[in-house]
């Protein structure tokens, strides 16, 4: 901007000299040509030597904004040398043909397109012309316009970061700390969020985001054998055990940045982690986590936050590495984000219908999304890495399913605790053995039963005796509506909108197959074997009478949480080719990042992506020079 003031400073100072007339011979010792033949010839020279119009090139070169240069020239070194040509071509030269013998003859002949003149005149102005001959004075601060832009320094981020949730927001702060920490005082981080400002992190910000930590905040050592059993052998248990290794000290870096964790521990729950009995979250939310993150990455003079700005398209260099990202802002542009790393960390594909049709089938596209900010997943940062060949991993036709609460639009109103009622299709009749394991290890298989088999439509049942015991639990506080309630089965059917006489034949029917005394003695904190006997489908544990009013119920549906496949990383948060080879410059983290098959182990997702950012802005920090 320096530069630019200076140009046009110099330009009116040079406008205000007084401007000597000389007559110079033309290049065959005659006469010079008259002024409307010699602006001709030399534009014609000017546009052959450079290949485009200067006047209309010029808007293009005027809205460079410190991304990479929209037009390149010859260099500054070039442009010098040739303005040092038309100084001296300025000083040298008149456009005044009176000046010199014959005018008025050459007169005459100009009359002929006299108002062709006026415009090329005007058009002149613009104009930058080579090989020793004539500018006007507008020429002259047009080059060194020209120079200004390409002598003023490129803006080149260390790091871009796409996507502002629990991945990209750790990454971006881990990246600055380390860096400070390191003296680097130069670095500089931008990171990109497709959404406003009060959209931020997309489905992070609304997630409740258990986590599996004990008391300690140590790691459940039971989750590797549980990836290895659920993926059946194809997850990458290298990169589990680093997560293993590395969740305490993530848990100690949130809470460091303001993060209240809450241990809450759960005696009405079979839970299938061994965290003695209990497990962590934030006290308020995935939002706090992020909320905390982002206000301290804010202190950072040079981190910027890039709202409402799309990541479109990954930058190369002739070496194959990635050194920028290509983004559309609001305004619908495109420009060039010039970076030395590019950390892609937007999430998966379910805001995108032709990626899930593609991956997941045709019904998938039907699936309700979890949270708002799952829209603006649209699988870009996964198709940008294998656009340049960048490798996958995960399951690409599966996904993260939960049974919400279907009466409300709250985001995440997930209803548990359907292991210990029945849970009944829109006919009234049981599908699916509601007992068959603990809390964690089944939601995910109801939700894909109600889905796939029950067109959306499912209704979990019980009685005050399963309600009394689990509403002092947590199970059912993530809906914000009280569930129906009837004094008998039919009355809760009619609230329901289901046939009161099939609920209430269907509920003897499992009322007889329960075993004697099973109310009793109610454990739901372990596997309890009362099962029921002589029906189908079974329940083999929980098996309690449904019996006692009064009886409760919650309408349930599937929704969408995230989806399984993505790019393969290293331990690093590496980006790796289908050939397992790093491609440099390039990183990602969070549920962009492919890894799991089959079934979701529980209540790791959220440790996953905090833990993989806060390494990888670690790693960047320490691959860079400052």
């Amino acid at each position: 901007m320096a530069a630019l003031l200076f140009t046009y400073l110099l330009t009116f100072l040079l406008y205000l000299s007084p401007q000597k007339q000389h007559h110079r011979p033309s290049a065959s010792g005659s006469c010079c040509l008259t002024a409307p033949a010699r602006l001709h010839a030399l534009e014609q020279e000017t546009q052959a030597f450079t290949g485009i119009d200067m006047f209309t090139c010029l808007p293009a070169l005027l809205t460079c904004t410190g991304q990479q240069p929209i037009l390149r020239g010859p260099g500054a070194k070039g442009c010098l040398f040739a303005l040092a040509k038309i100084k001296r071509s300025w000083d040298q030269s008149s456009d005044r043909p009176e000046r010199h013998s014959g005018g008025e003859r050459r007169r005459k002949q100009d009359s002929y397109e006299s108002s062709r003149v006026r415009m090329r005149r005007a058009k002149s102005s613009w104009t930058v012309y080579n090989h020793g001959k004539s500018a006007s004075l507008l020429s002259l601060s047009f080059g060194l316009t020209i120079i200004a832009l390409i002598m003023a320094p490129i803006n080149i981020y260390d790091l871009v970061v796409v996507g502002s949730g629990f991945a990209g927001t750790t990454t971006a702060l881990s990246f600055m700390e380390t860096a400070k920490e390191k003296n680097n005082t130069t670095a500089k981080v931008a990171l990109l969020e497709v959404g406003k400002k009060d959209e931020r992190a997309g489905a992070s910000r609304w997630t409740m985001a258990y986590l599996r930590l004990d008391k300690n905040n140590k790691f459940d050592p039971n989750w590797i054998k549980l990836v290895e059993k659920t993926s059946k052998g194809l997850a990458d248990l290298d990169y589990a055990r680093k997560l293993e290794k590395e969740a305490p000290l993530t848990a100690q870096y949130i809470l460091d940045r303001g993060v209240e964790l809450v241990h809450h521990e759960e005696p009405h729950v079979a839970l299938e982690f061994e965290t003695d009995g209990s497990f962590a979250y934030p006290k308020g939310g995935g939002l706090a986590i992020v909320t905390a993150l982002m206000k301290k990455l804010e202190e950072f003079e040079n981190a910027e936050v890039m709202y409402e700005t799309e990541a479109v398209k990954l930058s190369l260099g002739s070496d194959g590495r990635v050194n920028g990202v290509v983004i559309r802002g609001n305004d619908g542009l495109l420009r060039t984000l010039n970076a030395k790393n590019v950390m892609l960390a937007c999430g998966g594909f379910e805001g995108n219908p032709e990626m899930l049709t593609q991956y997941c089938g045709p019904n998938a596209v039907d699936l309700p999304l979890i949270a708002p900010g799952l829209k603006y997943n649209r699988g870009a940062g996964i198709r940008m890495a294998m656009e340049i060949g960048a490798g996958t991993a995960g399951q690409f036709d599966m996904f993260h399913a939960e049974c919400v609460d279907t009466r409300t639009s709250k985001p995440d109103a997930v209803i548990w605790g359907h292991n210990y009622g029945i849970v009944v299709n829109r006919d009234c009749s049981r599908f699916y053995d509601e007992g068959c394991s603990r809390l964690f290890e089944s939601f995910e298989l109801i939700a894909y039963d109600i889905w796939r088999h029950q067109n959306q439509e499912a209704y979990f049942v019980c009685d005050s005796v399963t309600m009394d015991r689990m509403r002092e639990s947590w199970v059912y506080s993530t809906t914000d509506l009280d569930p129906e309630r009837g004094e008998t089965v039919e009355e809760l059917a009619g609230k329901l909108g289901i046939d009161e006489e099939r609920l209430r034949r269907t509920v003897e029917e499992y009322n007889k197959a329960c075993p004697e005394g099973a109310a009793d003695e109610f454990t739901p904190n372990s596997l309890d074997g009362k099962a029921t006997k002589g029906i189908l489908p079974p329940k083999s544990n929980w098996a309690l009478p449904i019996a006692k009013a009064p009886f409760y119920g919650y309408p349930l549906k599937t929704n969408l949480t995230f989806t399984y496949g993505g790019i393969k990383v290293d331990l690093d948060a590496r980006v790796l080719s289908t050939n397992n080879v790093v491609i440099p410059g390039l990183w990602s983290a969070g549920e962009i990042t492919g890894f799991f098959y089959h079934e979701y182990p529980p209540a790791s997702s959220v440790l996953r992506s905090l833990t993989f950012g806060r390494l990888a802005g670690q790693n960047i920090a320490d691959s860079i020079k400052g």
